[in-house]
């Protein structure tokens, strides 16, 4: 029985949870520019940024709070996430429009929520996720708005 007690405490725990981003009139703000793909955002100067074949990830403390995905088609993204959409809705920025969704994201037994974008580019599409559940922060709001294409 304790260990049946034991593993139900661990699956109901295992919500993970983002640092809170830093008041954004307080940010230093960086600049990350892909040549390859030709885009660049701005982001906070305490995000460390790593890059792999699945995207770009921004961490703050080792917690990807950020990722930007370039991606053949939207079902590259559901087969990356299990995508759910809970929702949908647009956003203009830069002349073209972002669909929002939001979904969770798991990780073996740990999950978290995100609120995502994602828009044509290139003739495929770019998504950039952000690490929070439903909305954004003024801080996530500014890095949006910076995405620009080349």
């Amino acid at each position: 029985m304790k260990k049946l007690i034991a593993l139900a405490t661990l699956f109901v725990s295992c919500e993970s949870t983002p640092p809170a981003q830093p008041p954004i009139d307080t940010v230093n703000w960086k600049t990350y520019t892909n040549y390859e793909l030709g885009y660049s955002l701005q982001h906070p100067s305490v995000y460390s940024v790593h890059e792999d074949e699945q995207g770009v990830f921004f961490r703050l403390k080792g917690y990807p709070v950020l990722v930007v995905r370039y991606l053949k088609s939207i079902e590259d993204q559901q087969s990356i996430d299990r995508l759910q959409i809970y929702d949908d809705e647009n956003l203009n920025t830069e002349r073209r429009t972002w669909t929002r969704y939001t979904f969770d994201h798991y990780d073996a037994v740990f999950y978290s929520s995100n609120v995502a974008f994602i828009k044509p580019f290139n003739k495929q599409f770019i998504t950039i996720q952000f690490r929070v559940d439903k909305e954004l922060d003024p801080v996530h709001r500014q890095i949006l708005k910076s995405f620009k294409s080349k």
